[in-house]
């Protein structure tokens, strides 16, 4: 939990990772006067949130709350169990991503990537760089991968970002380390609905 509020803006995201990501994002944005708070994983949102609304100061400080969750296999599923979280809490439930609700605070959630049923934070960055030309070698290297093992890994996407990485003058960092390296285009549409959460709170 943060030992205080420190802004009257706050973003929860998922995990240390993700919060680097957007720490460079803001910065990148030229945006102040946003806190963010990671939950150390999905699983404990509903926790997390609780405790953030009985930490002192929650109430009288943030006037606007933004989640950002994956949509992982089931976009649809994701942001019923954010909104599921949000109303054990006591708080305003959008009926829609990226559409606001409430006052005092509004809460806005956002469903990455938005308008895709499934996938994560990752899918949005390998987009940023689809026009690479090293992303032909990663598609490359992943059908050679596919056929040649029994058993495909469990998530596709993040073995594109570490290849990918992999190709980068610091090869094999994480998804927030590769966006304060400048991996990442912030400026591709693919980043625009986070972008525009970010501009709502």
């Amino acid at each position: 939990m943060p030992a205080e509020f420190t802004e009257s803006r706050l973003l929860v995201v998922e995990g240390p990772a993700d919060e680097m990501l957007f720490q460079y994002l803001i910065r990148h944005l030229r945006l102040a006067g946003i806190q963010i708070h990671n939950i150390g994983g999905v699983t404990n949102l509903e926790q997390e949130l609780l405790s953030l609304t009985q930490t002192p100061g929650f109430h009288d400080e943030v006037k606007s709350l933004g989640i950002v969750r994956d949509a992982d296999d089931d976009s649809e599923s994701a942001f019923d169990s954010v909104r599921v979280a949000l109303e054990q809490c006591g708080l305003p439930a959008p009926a829609e991503p990226l559409e606001a609700s409430g006052n005092d605070p509004s809460v806005t959630v956002l469903i990455v990537p938005h308008g895709e049923s499934s996938g994560a934070l990752d899918d949005v960055c390998l987009a940023s760089v689809a026009d690479d030309p090293v992303m032909q070698c990663v598609e490359d290297y992943i059908d050679c991968m596919l056929d040649a093992v029994d058993a495909q890994p469990n998530n596709l996407s993040k073995s594109r970002l570490q290849a990918f990485l992999s190709s980068r003058r610091e090869p094999g960092m994480l998804l927030g380390a590769a966006a304060r390296a400048n991996y990442w285009n912030f400026d591709h549409p693919s980043f625009n609905p986070i972008k525009e959460l970010l501009r709502m709170l």
